[in-house]
Parts: structure tokens; C-alpha cells; sequence
């Protein structure tokens, strides 16, 4: 999916790109402050401003993901 000098797998696209970085075939990102995916609150507003790496697919699959946080802020 990620390859150190080749950047990401074809048919992947971003919705809101980060900055981003690969290493190895590691991906990290920094998302942009206030940023979110927030759907019908209390307070009636919607936002889809968050981050994701997206690519479509047309079959059933099963897929595995390892994640580190290091929140700044809530």
C-alpha cells in the first residue's frame, strides 16, 4: 500500500490530504487543526473537513490496521 520513495498504491485518493510523510512502508500524518467529521449534532451543525485515504472497492475484503495517537488537543 505504501512504498518509501513510490508514495501510495494506485487507486488510492485523499479526501482532505494531510501532510503526510512514508516511511518504509509505514504512513504518517499530521491532521490540520479543527478538523473533523462531525454529523448531526445538538447544535445542528455538519462538518467534513477530517482526513481519509480512500480507495474503492467492489468486493468483500477484510483488512487489519495498527494506529499511534499523540493528541494535542481535545
Amino acid at each position: 500500500m505504501f512504498h518509501e520513495g513510490e508514495g501510495i498504491e494506485k487507486g488510492f485518493f485523499w479526501y482532505n490530504i494531510p501532510e503526510f510523510d512514508i516511511k518504509g512502508e509505514r504512513l504518517f500524518l499530521n491532521t490540520s487543526p479543527d478538523t473533523d467529521f462531525w454529523q448531526r449534532t445538538h447544535y445542528g451543525f455538519r462538518r467534513d473537513t477530517g482526513h481519509c485515504l480512500l480507495k474503492p472497492i467492489d468486493y468483500d475484503f477484510s483488512m487489519s490496521v495498527r494506529t499511534e495517537f499523540f493528541p494535542k488537543k481535545q
